[in-house]
């Protein structure tokens, strides 16, 4: 036990380093500072997990039950998701969207999570070293453009499975170098382009672009545009990928002719997919509201442009009537210092016939003037 007089010292120092804290900023200031350097040195660790997407995000779990659930078999974990996603359409249908946006997330996390080495996230926070993704189907690293014509889609989502070996291999599918294959899983045998992998790939999609009809419900439109970009990943022949990227982008707050133009080319293309009067009714909407953006645009631009015009020759007007002006004050002024010298000569002039004298600088001037 230390003795009672380093005991009140410590004590008084304390309440002096407190009593400082409390004096300047205050000791809930402090705190706050505190905690918000953490989440900053926090957010440095994990740029790549905030980066990704809320229906990838939102599938890192603890959970026992979700963590056995994915520990089945595929031809389970693909009955399972495809189950849940049908208790997440009621749901979505009755306007419950946040908890069919959870079960959506949840069936697509049946098939494709992310998963840390930490033991325990809670206390260590999580860190993009510490993370992976894992999946039953191969995966693009990226969106791929918006297909000019089916064979190239199809092209496309035949680079992911060329063959059940080569997309087994650590390297990925031959020859494309954009397939994400660091995440595939052992039980990846459905990584071949057989029955299992298909609905799996289309079980994987549909969960993605139903979680996007969800978000854009909610208002948040990037996460939309975000989700069904993911469904794309996966079946890069996912119309409906398409249309719920062009939905999300062309009613983002602030869309522009740009934004109008590329849905436009997103929901041409889902309509060369897969043709249906939804997306033909939406391709029509977005068409006659590109056209109208474009002339509001125009018209700003020409009513712009007039005025500035307008501006250009009233100051121009104004330039030449000052102009004018100041040749005619010239004129004047000139004009005033003619009669000026008449005056003067003639009075010298008369000065010289009344005394009879002349002189060599009288006629000068006189020649001059002459």
């Amino acid at each position: 036990t230390l003795p009672r007089a380093v005991r009140r010292g410590a004590r008084a120092a304390l309440r002096t380093e407190l009593g400082a804290a409390m004096e300047g900023e205050g000791l809930m200031d402090v705190l706050q500072k505190a905690a918000s350097i953490r989440s900053e040195q926090d957010a440095k660790l994990r740029r790549k997990f905030d980066a990704w997407p809320h229906v990838l995000r939102n599938t890192l779990t603890d959970s026992k039950g979700a963590l056995d659930a994915r520990a089945r078999m595929l031809e389970d974990r693909v009955a399972a998701s495809e189950e849940l996603r049908g208790q997440a359409n009621a749901c979505f249908a009755e306007g419950q969207n946040d908890q069919a946006l959870r079960m959506y997330v949840r069936a697509a996390g049946l098939l494709r999570w992310v998963t840390s080495s930490s033991p325990d996230i809670r206390k260590g926070g999580i860190k993009d070293s510490e993370l992976r993704l894992r999946s039953s189907v191969p995966v693009l690293e990226s969106a791929p453009p918006v297909p000019e014509s089916r064979e190239e889609a199809e092209r496309v989502a035949r680079s992911l499975f060329p063959d059940a070996e080569a997309a087994l291999g650590e390297g990925g599918p031959a020859g494309s170098a954009a397939v994400e294959m660091e995440d595939a899983l052992p039980d990846a045998e459905g990584a071949a382009d057989g029955p299992l992998s298909a609905r799996a790939r289309k079980a994987l999609a549909d969960a993605y672009n139903n979680a996007s009809s969800a978000l854009l419900r909610m208002g948040m439109h990037d996460q939309a545009m975000a989700a069904g970009q993911e469904a794309r990943r996966v079946d890069p022949c996912s119309a409906k990928g398409l249309l719920r990227v062009a939905l999300a982008r062309q009613s983002r707050p602030g869309a522009g002719v740009a934004d109008l133009r590329l849905a436009v080319k997103e929901l041409r293309a889902a309509m060369m997919l897969e043709p249906s009067k939804a997306v033909q009714r939406t391709l029509r909407a977005a068409e006659a509201e590109l056209a109208r953006v474009g002339q509001a645009e125009r018209s700003a631009f020409a009513g712009a442009f007039e005025r500035g015009r307008v501006v250009l020759d009233e100051e121009l007007e104004r330039e030449q009537s000052r102009r004018v002006e100041a040749e005619a004050k010239q004129a004047a002024a000139a004009k005033d210092l003619a009669a000026s010298a008449t005056k003067d000569l003639a009075a010298a002039k008369a000065a010289g016939v009344g005394t009879g004298e002349s002189s060599d600088e009288d006629e000068g001037e006189e020649g001059e003037a002459g």
